[in-house]
Formats: C-alpha cells, sequence, structure tokens
C-alpha cells in the first residue's frame, strides 16, 4: 500500500494535518519536517528504535490506574512516544491545523477558531490509542481511539505532539475527516483521507528487509524493561471498564473538611448564592482592558468571587445512549449529575453571562470566548452550557475532546448551566479573551465556585456561622427529571 510513497520516521511528522492544498480546497494532509505534503505521498512508519542502549519503540504498561485503557500492567505496545528523544526516534508524531510555522495565512474565519477532526474508518491487526500523560497527572488525556473516541476538537493555528500506541504489528489504515464551520452558516468538510501506519518491522508490514535503513532496536528491550518494572506477561483479556453508576453516596465529614480547607473559604455567606440569578456582568476597567464582575439581579455588585449553592433537588437522571453526555458519563462513570437553573425560580441559581457592556464594533469576527478552568475538589467531571429549565447544551466538558469554550458572537444576556458528576466543592476561573480588528487581545477573568449536594452545602453554612438554617441528606438520594440535551 505504500509502494512508491516516502516512510516518515526519525523525524517531526504530523498526521493529520488540516490545511488547504493548491486548489484552495479544506483537507487533510501530512506536515514531514516542516513541509506540508499530499497524503497519498507518505506513509507513518514506526519500526523498532532505541535510545542510549534502550528500546523507545516499544513501552510496557506500568501499573497505574490511569493508564489501564491501554491495557493490563505488563502489556507491551508498540509505540511512538510524545518525548523528543534526539534524532526524532523513532517518530515525533503529532497532529494539526494552519500552524502558523507551515502556513503563510492562517484562516480567521472558523467558528470559535477550530475544527472538528474525526477518525471516521479505522482497520487493522490490533488497537491504537493516542493520548498524553505524565506521572503525577490526575488523569490521561486520551484523544483518540479506536475503541470508542473518535472525534477531537483541533485549534486552528495549533498542533500538538502525543503519544500513539498500536497492540499489535502490523499495517493500519486510518480514515480521517475534518469539519468546519464558519461564521455565515456554512460548514466546510474535507474529503475522507486516508493515512497509514506501517508498524513493526519490515516483515510484519510486508517491506522488504532494508526498506526502512536507520530502523533497528539494540540494548535493552521492552521484554526486559518489564521484568526490571517487577511486571510480568498479562494472562487472559483486558477487563471492561465498569458500568457508570446512578448511585450518588454522601461525603463524610473527613472528604468534606479536607475540600472546606482546600477551598480558599470567604469569612462569611455574604458572597453564597442559594436562588435567583447570579450575573457576571462585562465591561471595561480604567484602561479599557474588559473587567467582568459578579452581580445579583438587584444589580449589587459581588467583585469577583461567588459561592453558589447547588442543592440535592437538582440531581437528575443523565441518558447513556445521548450522544451529547457520551463523554460526561465516560469520564465521570456516573449516570446522574446536579444542574444548576436556567431559569430564575429553578431550584439552584442560575448562572448568567452578560456581554451587553462591551463594545463588539471594537473586536474582532470571533468577538467573545469565555475559557472555563475547573478544579475540582473532590474529583467530579462538570460540563458547562447555553440551557433552560428544560434543556442544556453541553460545550465546555471536562476531560471531552471535543470541549469547547463558550462563545457570545452579539451582545446580550446568556443563561449558562453547569452540571456536576459528584458531590463536593469546584472552582472554576473564567477567562473572557477578545481581539481588536488589530489583532491586539484584551481579557478579563473572574472565579465561580459551586457547593455541591445538601451535605457540601450543610458543612459551608455551619462553617460560616449559619448554623440554623440545614437542609436535608438523604443517603440514598436518586436522580428526578432526566436531562434533555439539545444540539
Amino acid at each position: 500500500v505504500c509502494a512508491g510513497r516516502k516512510l516518515l520516521y526519525h523525524g517531526h511528522v504530523d498526521g493529520p494535518y488540516v490545511s488547504r492544498n493548491g486548489d484552495g480546497d479544506l483537507t487533510v494532509m501530512a506536515v514531514d519536517g516542516s513541509e506540508v505534503l499530499d497524503s497519498d505521498d507518505v506513509c507513518m512508519r514506526l519500526g523498532p528504535d532505541s535510545f542510549n542502549g534502550k528500546e523507545v519503540s516499544r513501552m510496557v504498561v506500568p501499573d497505574d490506574p490511569n493508564l489501564s485503557f491501554l491495557g493490563q500492567p505488563g502489556t507491551i505496545l508498540w509505540h511512538a512516544p510524545a518525548q523528543l528523544y534526539d534524532g526524532w526516534k523513532p517518530i515525533w508524531a503529532g497532529f494539526g491545523a494552519f500552524d502558523p510555522g507551515h502556513e503563510w495565512n492562517v484562516p480567521d474565519d472558523f467558528v470559535s477558531n477550530t475544527l472538528e477532526l474525526e477518525l471516521k474508518d479505522f482497520a487493522g491487526p490490533g488497537e491504537m490509542e493516542v493520548w498524553n500523560y505524565i506521572a503525577g497527572w490526575g488523569s490521561a488525556s486520551r484523544i483518540f481511539s479506536s475503541r470508542d473516541i473518535r472525534k477531537y476538537i483541533v485549534s486552528v493555528g495549533g498542533h500538538a505532539h502525543t503519544n500513539w500506541t498500536f497492540t499489535e504489528p502490523g499495517i493500519y489504515k486510518l480514515t480521517w475527516q475534518a469539519t468546519g464551520r464558519h461564521f455565515d452558516g456554512t460548514t466546510e468538510k474535507t474529503p475522507e483521507i486516508t493515512h497509514y501506519w506501517l508498524v513493526g518491522t519490515d516483515g510484519d508490514v510486508h517491506l522488504a528487509d532494508g526498506s526502512s535503513p536507520g530502523l533497528g532496536s539494540t540494548g535493552v528491550t521492552a521484554e526486559q524493561q518489564r521484568e526490571e518494572m517487577g511486571l510480568s506477561e498479562p494472562v487472559g483479556d483486558r477487563p471492561e471498564p465498569p458500568a457508570p453508576v446512578v448511585d450518588q453516596p454522601t461525603l463524610d465529614e473527613e472528604n468534606l473538611k479536607t475540600q472546606f480547607d482546600k477551598a480558599w473559604p470567604p469569612e462569611n455567606l455574604d458572597n453564597t448564592f442559594s436562588g435567583g440569578v447570579v450575573t457576571s456582568k462585562l465591561g471595561y476597567d480604567d484602561y479599557g482592558y474588559l473587567e467582568p464582575k459578579w452581580s445579583d439581579d438587584k444589580d449589587k455588585s459581588f467583585g469577583s468571587t461567588v459561592w453558589v449553592e447547588v442543592p440535592d433537588n437538582t440531581l437528575s437522571c443523565l441518558d447513556g445512549d445521548d450522544k451529547n453526555l457520551k463523554d460526561f458519563i465516560r469520564n465521570s462513570g456516573k449516570t446522574s449529575a446536579w444542574i444548576t437553573g436556567g431559569e430564575s425560580d429553578d431550584d439552584a441559581p442560575t448562572v448568567v453571562f452578560d456581554t451587553t457592556g462591551v463594545d463588539y464594533d471594537k473586536l474582532n469576527d470571533q468577538k467573545l470566548t469565555y475559557s472555563v478552568t475547573t478544579e475540582s475538589y473532590g474529583g467530579g467531571v462538570v460540563a458547562a452550557g447555553p440551557g433552560k429549565s428544560n434543556t442544556f447544551m453541553p460545550v465546555s466538558v471536562g476531560g471531552s475532546t471535543i470541549s469547547r469554550k463558550l462563545q457570545f458572537l452579539q451582545a446580550g444576556q446568556y443563561p449558562t448551566r453547569f452540571m456536576f458528576s459528584h458531590p463536593g466543592i469546584y472552582s472554576h476561573t473564567i477567562d473572557v479573551i477578545g481581539k481588536t480588528p488589530e489583532d491586539k487581545y484584551t481579557s478579563g477573568w473572574v472565579t465561580l465556585k459551586f457547593l455541591v449536594g445538601n451535605e457540601t452545602i450543610n458543612y459551608w453554612r455551619d462553617k460560616l456561622g449559619d448554623d440554623e438554617q440545614m437542609l436535608s441528606v438523604d443517603a440514598d438520594r436518586g436522580c428526578g427529571t432526566t436531562i434533555v440535551t439539545a444540539d
């Protein structure tokens, strides 16, 4: 399948890489070093290789639960590492779109400056995972998987280098397609483009001996590394991940104290909302930069940080077949979640982003984006997006490969709902970014913190001086209505 094509290895490679061809059509290409090439002219080559006397073309799955998606500890995988070794061994592979290092012009007419990259089809002797992880991270970042993750949001003008692992040697056929939406409402798709990965020895991929000069592994093999790690070859099939559950056990006193201490609590409840509307009003500071501030429905100002209670009567059921909730359910392991209000009289406060104080004529076509960075003191997953009482569209989803920033293209008031997979305390830093027609950035930020679950709210109130307004806590709390999502 790769006769007459250039084999890409021992180098910087981006594939898939979204760009425009000579005719100006959006397509999926490949990058060799700094040169953008037609996909039909190349094949990615992952062959035996070593660095400093150690095999680097195969890896051993460590005894780390964060990498359980790769297989059982001791499993050996073919591995194109994200780590950059001298000589780019064996292949330093990534993906991207319109990287300014390879383009004369980077487009700015895609909504949210992003494209959706999809693995449309996959064929090969084994499975593939594309991921990033450093020991000590809370979890691995899974990007693509031949098993269950086929879409990823790519930033226009960016690229990333990742780990690519394959369970078996052989020839892998990956079919890619990218989609972008323009401000005029039109959608642009690339053709479905095929990339080939040749994984293993020349014999494994039906190449004549010597077809991959420079490849060859010497030194400590993956099998020897496994022995040094105290691991052995796994027996039996990889266990299936546990099925998501609806149960929401209550937090104990020790857990609540730990989260409370981490949350930098205020001295009193003045900035804590239990109902109504809390609005982030966006305007300008004395220097002309964007400045968001919190206020209530009586227009009282609360500065840059507020706390929002999300009680158990907002606990809702999640439909496991809902395509918009698939990532949230997989990442959290839950089919129930708490959710903030979408109307002023809902059971939890409604969060609104108000951009009417901004002159949109001073911004470029991307207008305003709101980036949500979450710290969960209890390990939960958060989703955020527009919605009213009966609907919700998760746009920004923790750990999701299709998560986007919130984007507001015209001045208005935007009710935004937040959904939480576990009880506890959550802290969000919300950065609002605009760019002028002269290509200058203006930005601002606020902090939004949530108290999720009745036991969390009770602990918070008790510690901050209100031990009389306690909510009932049910150890067998169940979800009520089912959340309906909308595209």
